[in-house]
């Protein structure tokens, strides 16, 4: 009959349940950067690649496992892609045990008449061995609304940050603006890449370039953080106050070349619609304007006709119509002596 039919429908990826698990059990892997016991179950999206990780560790009773072989062969650390059907898949460990000497018994001696006792001497105490095993290092991305360069009371860590590690290796922040990586001892960049909108304040190096350099010696390594702030814009126009009223009206022209300056050192020249812009970092500033040659001011957008503005903008903020009025009031008057003869 010439009609026809259309339905639409929202068609999800298919979902697949996998397992995983240790030989022996119990012992800790890595999944998207979570750690899990075995064995677990987890539901992911066919053809999604898990990020899968069997780090070498100890477990409560002293004994450290290495990592041997995962059962689909990758390596130690690799992308797993998830398959169309469900399955299972394990990490083996092989202890890594080290005997401890057992000591000899000392017999007792009765002696035969009171002797003095003399001081034993103690046996050295050996040196705390470095391990050779990956170790967690770790840090964190924190919103320093202040732009001081730290974290202070009440600033919060950035989720989604993107870290990258010299290796290769790359983590996002999660809820709470953390990180971490397990690596093997070695020299290592971490290099952050800062979210739309915020620049960076500083980092733990000290400085304000987005990497960290970190030397790993067999210990774990904490507060590897870096600092941003969400920039504010504060905005206006000069205007050509034909009228003289200090207020701008339909048809008054912006100005061109007039000079804006920023308390804090900023300055800029409006364009040649007479507006200017400045991106800061949240706070208060008070904005000044050089009046053109021939010029005078009429007034501003706070009323008082002293060519300044005080504006406090907060992150994220955008502040506009922060407008100043300017009215020509004629060229300067320039005597010469006259000469007769």
């Amino acid at each position: 009959n010439g009609l026809s039919t259309t339905i639409s429908r929202n068609v999800m990826p298919l979902t697949v349940p996998l397992t995983f698990d240790s030989d022996p059990s119990g012992l800790t892997l890595i999944v998207e950067e979570k750690e899990w016991t075995t064995p677990f179950e987890i539901t992911s999206w066919q053809g999604h690649e898990l990020r899968v990780d069997a780090p070498d560790q100890q477990d409560g009773a002293g004994v450290n496992w290495q990592w041997q072989a995962w059962s689909d062969g990758g390596a130690q650390f690799h992308l797993l892609p998830v398959p169309t059907a469900a399955g299972g898949y394990t990490a083996t460990f092989g202890a890594n045990i080290t005997a401890t000497p057992v000591p000899t018994a000392t017999p007792l001696s009765t002696p035969s008449a009171p002797t003095a006792t003399a001081t034993p001497v103690g046996t050295p105490t050996a040196t705390p061995t470095r391990s050779n095993d990956p170790v967690k290092i770790a840090g964190a991305v924190y919103h320093d609304l202040n732009a001081n360069g730290a974290q202070d009371s009440g600033e919060a860590g950035i989720a989604g940050v993107v870290i990258a590690l010299s290796n290769g290796q790359a983590a996002v922040t999660d809820d709470n603006g953390e990180y971490f990586f397990t690596v093997l001892a070695g020299q290592y960049t971490l290099t952050e890449t800062d979210p739309p909108g915020f620049d960076s304040t500083g980092d733990e190096d000290g400085a304000n370039d987005n990497q960290i350099a970190v030397a790993v010696d067999g210990f774990p390594i904490e507060h590897l953080n870096f600092y941003d702030v969400q920039m504010a814009v504060i905005q206006g126009q000069i205007i050509d106050d034909l009228n003289g009223n200090g207020k701008p009206d339909p048809g008054e022209p912006g100005l061109v070349g007039v000079r804006v300056a920023l308390s804090g050192g900023q300055e800029t020249i409006t364009d040649q619609d007479g507006f200017y812009r400045f991106r800061v970092v949240p706070g208060e500033y008070i904005i000044t304007v050089t009046d053109l040659a021939g010029y005078e001011s009429t007034g501003d957008s706070q009323g008082a006709n002293d060519n300044q503005i005080v504006v406090t903008v907060g992150a994220g903020e955008t502040t506009s119509s922060l407008n100043f009025l300017d009215k020509y009031q004629g060229g300067a008057t320039i005597r010469l002596p006259l000469t007769f003869r």
